[in-house]
């Protein structure tokens, strides 16, 4: 997208919290602190620079915890870039939209303010706690940021229905924060997870296709570093996943992995909590050349 049209008239511009972006736009300014969403995009095919600047949550979220720094809801071609987005529930939120294109971005302490159930049973009810979230959307691309310190959820989540053929490349992802509460449950605290299902851990019918996680580096998180469940000709390749695991109360692996025609080639696994690679209830995955050395297992 850095070469459309749209991006080449964009507009120089200050805004503020809650503002929907509906043409090409470069902040001038930074926006927040924002008590609910920071920005909201509501057109395709433009481009999102924020130049620099930082949009920033208040941390003070409503107890659904569903604040996000900047929103793309049914949105494609669209292309957010160059600056930092913290202190919301979750950073970046795309939802039902394609071929969007998230890069040059530091996505940094964005951790859902939800309480959890420890009633219904034991379980966090918030809509957000992620970094970088796509639900149900395919296509896009996530490459060359700094993902670090979000949770409850995850550093980088790939979660839904349709959310086939994304590409996640290049990033540096850390200390993703899982909870510290008795109600915290597995999934809580993952660098980067795909997953078909949405707010239960499987489902054994669903599936998403050919996503790829390419060349990141995950380090420090509370739990998995990749967790890719459900998802068919998956390839992860040229990460380095260290580190990971030791801060929630559940199996700490480099790379959990219950998938189908995966391949798995060219990654390091190191010091890990629990296995470098963990391959269970799985079919027909190719798990090639990779460096596994002083993991829990």
């Amino acid at each position: 997208m850095l070469g459309t049209p749209a991006a080449r008239s964009a507009t120089a511009a200050t805004v503020s919290c809650g503002q929907v972006i509906t043409h090409s736009t470069t902040l001038t300014a930074d926006v927040g602190p924002c008590p609910e969403d920071g920005l909201i995009v509501r057109a395709s095919d433009i481009t999102l620079d924020l130049g620099g600047h930082t949009v920033r949550g208040a941390r003070t979220q409503t107890a659904a915890g569903n604040a996000s720094g900047i929103r793309l809801a049914a949105r494609s071609g669209v292309t957010v870039r160059n600056g930092t987005v913290t202190g919301f529930d979750a950073g970046v939120v795309i939802n039902k939209g394609s071929a969007n294109t998230l890069t040059g971005l530091v996505v940094r302490e964005n951790v859902s303010s939800a309480n959890p159930d420890l009633v219904h049973p034991p379980e966090f009810t918030a809509e957000l706690g992620d970094g970088i979230v796509v639900f149900d959307s395919a296509g896009n691309h996530i490459e060359r940021n700094v993902v670090r310190a979000n949770g409850i959820y995850d550093n980088i989540g790939v979660l839904g229905a349709g959310s086939d053929e994304n590409t996640i490349a290049g990033n540096e992802v850390g200390a993703a924060r899982g909870s510290s509460m008795p109600a915290a449950q597995p999934g809580t605290g993952v660098g980067i997870i795909l997953n078909p299902v949405i707010d239960v851990p499987s489902a054994p019918d669903a599936a998403l296709y050919r996503n790829r996680v390419l060349g990141n580096v995950v380090r420090g998180s509370a739990d998995a570093g990749i967790s890719v469940v459900g998802n068919v000709d998956a390839v992860i390749r040229d990460n380095v996943v260290e580190n990971n695991g030791f801060a929630v109360p559940f199996d700490g692996d480099g790379i959990r992995l219950p998938d189908t025609n995966a391949l798995v080639s060219h990654n390091t696994f190191k010091n890990n909590a629990d296995y470098g690679v963990a391959s269970f209830d799985a079919r027909a995955n190719r798990i090639v050349e990779n460096a596994v050395v002083h993991n829990g297992h």
